[in-house]
């Protein structure tokens, strides 16, 4: 892919030779940034938004070390950082490609070069990479992102889970992503006509948003933004009066009724919840907005979904519960592969609270006598 400016007089390249024509001092740099994002405004030019990120990138200096960084105190720091976001959202546009290609700027020929298997996930492909920088966020009463370095983005899961499977990852969820470039001596690189990097995906659970590595920049992710895209699906909604007049709604195969919003990874506990009538997984997701915020809970459990026709009987729902919990064990091995299967917790609200009441009880045929 290649992306070339439109031609004409008056960009910012201009400045660039005459500002590093002795020295290049960081103040140029972020200069330059400026510049050229002030330009890439005006015209709207995919090249002028990757310059202003290159310039930000090369003032930052993030895979240097500490002593060769501008200082965190300078307020450049955060403007740089907010410039090398939006020089990357404004160039990359939405969807993102995060494939390997080759620009044509004003100054030299930037060639991305990305991992081929860079979209993995846990084994799943992630595509439709929508930025989330500029998103308002509404619906949800609290609102988390984790500042850093780089552009946020949201992901789909891509499954090749049958839909009749008993569990799976939902492709409903999107998963916070985190694009970043590495390019290697940037502040030398600026000043040749041939840049060369590396185009970084890292989904949020790749890396920890409450702790970073020594002396490098933690990376920027919008985790509330890429849950509330999830949520704007009309579908997740329309299923709730659907799922309680039509007893049928989630059988033949049509989907998966337990499903989790990332894949199953050792250790970590189960926690199943099962919303109650006339309702859907959607109504969890302030809850759940909240708990994956919590460094205990997060590294500890892990939240899987069971969504029912709820217009039907309630044992009849409550023994497809069971048996879908039972097919779920077994196809991750169970307690004897990871004790932590053995340790599930189920949450119900309203009749889901009956549903998960039914699965610890042991009523015999006095329910039926009854």
């Amino acid at each position: 892919m290649e992306k070339t400016p439109p031609a004409g007089t008056g960009h910012p390249a201009r400045e660039h030779t005459g500002a590093f024509l002795h020295t290049r001092p960081t103040h140029q740099l972020f200069a330059l940034a400026e510049l050229n994002y002030q330009q890439a405004r005006k015209t709207q030019d995919p090249a002028s938004f990757m310059a202003t990120a290159l310039y930000a990138y090369a003032y930052l200096q993030p895979d240097a070390p500490a002593a060769e960084r501008p200082t965190p105190y300078d307020t450049r720091v955060q403007q740089a950082s907010a410039l090398y976001t939006l020089g990357l959202t404004g160039a990359f546009g939405a969807p993102v490609n995060p494939d390997s290609q080759r620009w044509t700027l004003p100054f030299a020929t930037l060639d991305l070069y990305a991992a081929p298997d860079a979209r993995l996930w846990h084994g799943q492909t992630l595509s439709d990479f929508q930025p989330t920088a500029r998103l308002k966020v509404s619906g949800l009463q609290n609102l988390y992102t984790t500042p850093g370095l780089g552009e946020p983005l949201a992901a789909i899961v891509s499954t090749d889970t049958p839909p009749n499977a008993a569990f799976t990852v939902t492709d409903k969820v999107r998963v916070p992503v985190n694009l970043n470039l590495n390019i290697a001596d940037p502040r030398h690189q600026v000043l040749s006509n041939q840049i060369t990097g590396r185009i970084v995906l890292t989904p949020i659970d790749q890396t920890t948003q409450f702790d970073t590595k020594p002396n490098q920049p933690p990376l920027q992710y919008d985790q509330t933004a890429a849950r509330a895209i999830s949520l704007s699906q009309p579908e997740i909604w329309s299923s709730e009066y659907k799922g309680f007049l039509d007893g049928r709604f989630f059988d033949s195969g049509r989907r998966s009724q337990l499903f989790a919003i990332e894949p199953h990874q050792h250790g970590r506990m189960p926690v199943v919840l099962i919303h109650g009538t006339a309702s859907s997984p959607g109504r969890w997701a302030d809850m759940v907005n909240d708990l994956l915020q919590d460094k205990d809970i997060s590294n500890n459990f892990e939240f899987w979904f069971f969504s029912y026709a709820t217009g039907n009987p309630i044992p009849y729902s409550a023994l497809q519960l069971r048996r879908a919990l039972k097919k779920a064990l077994s196809d991750l091995g169970g307690p004897q592969a990871d004790p932590a299967l053995g340790q599930i917790t189920l949450i119900g609200h309203s009749q889901g609270g009956l549903l998960a009441k039914m699965l610890t009880i042991t009523p015999h045929d006095r329910l039926w006598n009854g």
